[in-house]
């Protein structure tokens, strides 16, 4: 059983490693220059320069994928951009809030979900039980519909309309 528990977490080490990847690439994917955005459109040419020197930006990819990862296993995610504070200051204070909205759905759910189980059990292939299994089946089209219309926002609440086309709405920077 232990040689079982440290294979699981040997695994870990490689996806933890793809999604920091993945993440990075995605980052950079992402059209327009964190400085520009950051300084407006109004700044000029070296103000600019000078905060892509500062972040790090004018490096070479593979220096910032270096510094990227070291300050991933150090715990630094970097500063946002948007409220020039730590991401993990941020990330903290939606913590809470975030639990406790977790665990509301789930006491919710069970609250919900085991009465009517119990009736689809005993009264299996009949009305009730036909009722209930369609009351599932609408639940999981409504979560999905909730899901499409919630995912046109950011984690900070803000809707992707509130940024300029082609300028990031949110990242993190290492200065």
């Amino acid at each position: 059983m232990l040689s079982y528990a440290v294979r699981r977490i040997a695994l870990t080490i490689p996806v933890l490693l793809g999604v920091a990847t993945l993440v990075f690439l995605l980052i950079h994917m992402v059209p327009g220059d964190p400085a520009q955005a950051m300084l407006g459109d109004s700044a000029g040419g070296t103000d600019v320069q000078e905060l892509r020197a500062k972040l790090g930006l004018d490096q070479p990819l593979a220096v910032q994928y270096e510094r990227y990862l070291r300050g991933l296993v150090a715990g630094d995610l970097g500063t946002s951009f948007r409220y020039q504070t730590p991401v993990a200051h941020e990330i903290g204070q939606r913590l809470t809030p975030t639990a406790e909205l977790a665990v509301a759905a789930v006491v919710v759910s069970i609250v919900i979900a085991l009465p009517l189980g119990v009736l689809g059990a005993l009264f299996r292939g009949r009305a009730i039980d036909h009722g209930v299994r369609r009351r599932r089946w609408s639940s999981h089209a409504l979560r999905a519909a909730c899901t499409a219309g919630c995912s046109d926002t950011s984690a900070t609440g803000t809707s992707h309309h509130d940024s300029q086309p082609g300028t990031p709405r949110s990242g993190s920077t290492r200065a």
